[in-house]
């Protein structure tokens, strides 16, 4: 269970029903791992009270902006892929598929805007799905961590400060 978990975890999910990110965090932890790794087309989603239970990335696909009130210093790791080629073979399949994927970058960007660190490893233009390369995206991810490791003492030291104290004081209330 969740409860049994030495280090606090928030597990994202999304209802299709509703269009609704849900944040577990509580109760059976294998249960929430799978409805949280249903991802559409790939894994039948969970049903779960009359909610339809699937990947959370379908609605957060940064979840950190679910913690950003109830932690104090918010890292967000981006493993968005960047450049994307000229569509070549125009078809209305490319077209959809760019279209929903200008969708997920632009709200990628806004989530990114609420975090206080960003992390953002170089995913080479590998695709999510295609798990043959998880160890080069791995191994990408740690150099990601490494890289901004001084960045990230910086930011935080510089958080001590009375003006960043009374910012954020005030957007707590704006």
């Amino acid at each position: 269970t969740f409860e049994e978990l030495k280090i606090p975890l928030s597990v994202a999910a999304t209802d299709l029903q509703n269009c609704e990110p849900v944040i577990f965090n509580s109760g059976n932890l294998i249960q929430a791992l799978v409805n949280s790794a249903a991802i559409p087309g790939y894994v039948d989603p969970a049903f779960n009270e009359g909610s339809l239970i699937v990947d959370g990335g379908v609605s957060l696909p940064i979840p950190g902006l679910a913690l950003k009130n109830k932690v104090d210093f918010l890292i967000n790791v981006d493993i968005r892929k960047r450049d994307l080629p000229r569509l070549s073979d125009i078809n209305i399949y490319e077209i959809m598929m760019r279209a929903n994927f200008v969708t997920y970058l632009k709200l990628t960007e806004q989530m990114n805007k609420t975090a206080d660190f960003v992390i953002s490893p170089n995913v080479k233009n590998i695709q999510w799905s295609q798990f043959e390369h998880s160890e080069l995206l791995f191994e990408s991810g740690c150099k990601a961590a490494e890289n901004s490791l001084q960045d990230l003492k910086l930011k935080i030291k510089n958080r001590s400060g009375w003006a960043y104290t009374l910012k954020h004081w005030i957007d707590k209330f704006l």
